[in-house]
């Protein structure tokens, strides 16, 4: 929080200020003494030093060395040239070339035969002429069939006559009049503004003066001034470095050459070694005896044919009791079913149609609705808030300003 001061605080005359023991304090005359004087006072300060050094250029007055590192330690030494293997050159063999090999000698080109379907000589066949009917065209015969009658009813309807306008019932009955817009009840949410002048007088204003500032002091830049000797344009390392022929380091790697042999090739494989050729018999295949057919004529009886002979059967009778209980008399077929629920002819089934009871009025149309008509607008007064009221209470007696600071200082 800002402390005030005294001539700011007083509002009766009698109290002087601090800061000018001599004069009256008024309303008009404010107190040129603010914080900011009265805390940070004025000190005499120093420019800060510059910690960067000067750029004056260092200068060597002894005459120029041209002997550096490379020229001191690195001799030049005489270089053997390198020594290069000379490849062999290549030779062709002498003769031709036959191009046999272990496979095309083993295993020459054989024909197999080819192989002969297993036909059977005699295939089985039915006798007689094929007939190409199906069951279904022999069990399930068609029919003629009468045609199917429409069950659709005929309830009279008769079109209408007169001719079509192309006018709907909503725009001939229900005709549109003139209406005045209604009014909003909105309240207006403009801005409430004020007629009075606007202070934009600031404690800054008033307190903070613009005093004038010397001039920024601005460094005074060298001019560049070109060396007047002239360019060599040659370095120390265009010098020192120069060209070299220098032999190439020789390659670790061992040699890949293929290992060759002078005795000639043997042509002697595991096959040929190990698996010889043998004479074999061919298998034995087992000849079926020939058929020979039996003398004499096919007995074609079986044990069923000899043993299980038809015989004939008496048809089963029924177990019924020969004395069974007979009333005497006629059959009366009447039941309630017949006699209560008897058949009666019904007609044709009349269908439900609401009719509807609106006639349209010969009158013309006036304009004014049922809702204006019978319900008119009478003035009412607005409701009341129930919500109590939030305002200050007031007196009316005279505000006491007296505090123990007015009495006792």
């Amino acid at each position: 929080m800002t402390k005030l001061c005294i001539c700011m605080i007083c509002t009766c005359g009698r109290h002087k200020c601090p800061h000018f023991p001599r004069g009256n304090i008024s309303k008009d005359k404010l107190c040129t003494i603010t914080e900011y004087a009265n805390k940070y006072k004025q000190h005499p300060m120093e420019l800060t030093r510059s910690c960067k050094p000067a750029d004056v250029p260092h200068q060597y007055s002894g005459p120029l060395q041209e002997e550096t590192t490379n020229r001191v330690d690195y001799i030049k030494h005489p270089m053997a040239a390198r020594w290069v293997k000379q490849q062999d050159v290549y030779q062709k063999p002498e003769g031709a070339f036959e191009g046999t090999t272990n496979y095309t000698k083993d295993y020459p080109m054989k024909r197999g035969e080819t192989v002969r379907p297993i036909k059977r000589d005699q295939s089985r066949k039915v006798l007689g002429k094929f007939e190409g009917t199906p069951t279904y065209q022999t069990d399930f015969r068609k029919w003629d069939v009468a045609p199917r009658e429409m069950a659709m009813r005929n309830e009279g309807y008769a079109p209408n006559e007169a001719p079509f306008d192309g006018t709907p019932t909503y725009v001939t009955d229900y005709i549109k009049h003139p209406m005045a817009l209604r009014s909003s009840m909105k309240p207006a949410e403009a801005a409430k503004m004020s007629n009075a002048q606007f202070e934009d007088k600031t404690g800054y204003r008033d307190e903070y003066v613009k005093h004038p500032m010397e001039e920024r002091f601005k460094k005074e830049k060298a001019v560049y001034a070109p060396n007047p000797a002239k360019l060599e344009g040659l370095s120390n390392y265009m010098k020192d470095y120069t060209a070299k022929e220098g032999a190439k380091m020789n390659s670790c790697k061992p040699d890949q050459n293929p290992y060759q042999s002078d005795a000639p090739f043997a042509g002697e494989t595991t096959n040929r070694h190990d698996y010889t050729r043998k004479e074999g018999d061919r298998p034995h295949v087992h000849q079926p005896d020939m058929y020979v057919k039996p003398d004499g004529d096919m007995q074609l009886n079986t044990t069923s044919h000899t043993d299980y002979v038809p015989k004939k059967i008496d048809r089963q009778r029924a177990l019924k009791p020969s004395n069974a209980k007979r009333a005497p008399g006629e059959f009366h077929g009447v039941t309630n079913y017949n006699v209560d629920f008897k058949e009666w002819p019904a007609g044709e089934r009349q269908k439900m149609t609401m009719k509807s009871e609106y006639a349209p009025p010969d009158a013309p149309f006036a304009g004014t609705p049922t809702y204006q008509r019978d319900y008119i607008k009478h003035p009412h007064a607005m409701r009341g808030s129930m919500k109590p009221n939030e305002a200050a209470k007031a007196s009316d007696a005279p505000f006491e300003d007296r505090t123990g600071y007015r009495d006792e200082f």
